[in-house]
């Protein structure tokens, strides 16, 4: 069987988060020129307790642009889509440290975060999704949070539900062999496939990381039903969708 790049260039950027790059100048403003879905953020605690990325503050350099845009596109990221941006945030140091510091960080701006208590969401402008070293007991049992868990696509949990564990991550080249070129081997491209509809099941969403950027793969990884995929290379990425012309 064979497999190609057949989606709109739109439908791949409407599917499109930034992988996390510290070297970028503009981090997030690369994304949101973009008109990317998202972005992927490490994040990590300092000597004097910020929580940080790279060097830079994640309040300033995130939440607060953020919210100054959404506060000029009539409570939205893009004036034309009422829609949650995807903000992941990646803990790297001591989970408990790095949750009470991210706590902190986000409590001037839950005007703009989606929410989230037992039976009941509230849609805002940017639904944060947290991964790595975190605090999971502390967050599955807090009342009201304005963060979800991510949780790996072979690791699915059928006994937590979307509200706690909202996204369920594909790391491609953990997984899969396939380089890109030509059509997805039969069999990986099934066990890619079976993986996001068993995360659907769940109600959760299914992000790719880690995969072959080029045209080829990039549609056929997006046309396999996968709701985000993360892009490391942006230039690179709207020039073979055409974005530029």
């Amino acid at each position: 069987m064979l497999f190609t790049f057949q989606v709109t260039a739109q439908t791949v950027i409407d599917k499109a988060i930034s992988a996390e790059d510290h070297n970028r100048k503009r981090p997030l403003f690369e994304a949101l020129d973009a008109g990317f879905k998202g972005i992927a953020i490490t994040v990590e605690v300092n000597k004097t307790g910020e929580l940080i990325c790279g060097k830079k503050s994640f309040s300033e350099t995130y939440l607060a642009p953020l919210k100054a845009r959404i506060d000029q596109n009539n409570g939205w990221i893009y004036a034309d889509k009422i829609e949650e941006f995807i903000v992941v945030v990646d803990f790297k140091s001591d989970s408990n440290l790095t949750y009470t510091s991210f706590s902190k960080a986000i409590a001037s701006y839950y005007d703009i975060l989606t929410s989230f208590e037992p039976n009941k969401r509230i849609k805002k402008a940017v639904k944060i999704i947290v991964t790595g070293n975190v605090p999971r007991k502390e967050i599955l049992n807090t009342e009201k949070r304005y963060c979800t868990l991510d949780e790996p696509i072979n690791k699915l949990n059928n006994d937590i539900d979307a509200m706690h564990i909202s996204m369920s991550t594909i790391n491609f080249k953990k997984i899969f062999d396939w380089k890109g070129e030509g059509s997805m081997p039969n069999m990986q491209y099934h066990g890619y496939t079976t993986y996001i509809k068993l995360a659907h099941k769940l109600g959760r969403t299914v992000r790719v990381k880690n995969i072959p950027e080029n045209a080829n793969a990039v549609g056929i990884l997006s046309e396999a039903g996968v709701d985000l995929i993360e892009i490391n290379d942006i230039q690179k990425f709207l020039i073979y969708t055409n974005k530029n012309n």
